[in-house]
């Protein structure tokens, strides 16, 4: 419903942005780092921080507003947390719907933008199943892909050279987990962060 809400929030531009010129602007490639939440302390990944790649592609709405959808990926080794397991690759995949606003100052030519947004975010292993060794034999478990609706905010340092703008980003992922607990699972909220720097074009 958070999502929904926020989703609803982006959607509701003012009429007066609607009617500005509007200006593609495609982010090619962005290079970081993510943090994952201490959630994932007891998940069995090898470290919480991993190398992210993204892309993206924006909308200049006017008045200091553009509208942006945002991908990313990053990937890290698990042993599940047991003992003589074998390993298995996550791969986190997320989108995000954003709105981003602009402070209209600038400083030497460097500027300020806030975003919010709304999004998806997809775990999936590699390989999807593996085979655990017991005193009965080795069981056959399957892993099948995790998925959570997301909410975002993030703050970028901007700066233009030509039709390119190149920009430092750090972006919260909020969002929750279905976590094994004594009765079953419980919904665990959890915050991821991201940092990096990406680069963004105006073809026209």
């Amino acid at each position: 419903m958070r999502a929904a809400g926020l989703l609803g929030a982006l959607l509701l531009v003012p009429t007066w942005a609607a009617a500005a010129p509007t200006r593609l602007v495609v982010e090619p490639v962005s290079f970081g780092v993510e943090k994952l939440d201490p959630l994932y302390d007891a998940s069995g990944l090898e470290s919480r921080v991993a190398a992210r790649i993204g892309a993206g592609l924006g909308c200049d709405l006017g008045h200091g507003l553009q509208a942006g959808l945002a991908a990313g990926t990053a990937s890290g080794v698990t042993t599940f947390g047991l003992l003589a397991a074998p390993t298995a690759r996550v791969v986190r995949t997320d989108l995000s719907l954003e709105l981003r606003g602009r402070v209209p100052h600038d400083l030497h030519g460097w500027k300020l933008q806030g975003a919010v947004g709304v999004g998806r975010l997809r775990l999936a292993y590699h390989p999807d199943s593996i085979g655990i060794e017991t005193s009965a034999g080795v069981i056959a478990v399957d892993l099948p892909p995790v998925n959570a609706w997301t909410r975002l905010a993030a703050a970028e340092v901007l700066h233009s050279f030509g039709r390119a703008e190149i920009a430092l980003r750090c972006a919260w992922l909020f969002y929750a987990l279905d976590v094994a607990a004594a009765a079953g699972t419980r919904a665990t909220d959890a915050v991821d962060m991201q940092a990096g720097l990406l680069i963004r074009v105006s073809p026209f």
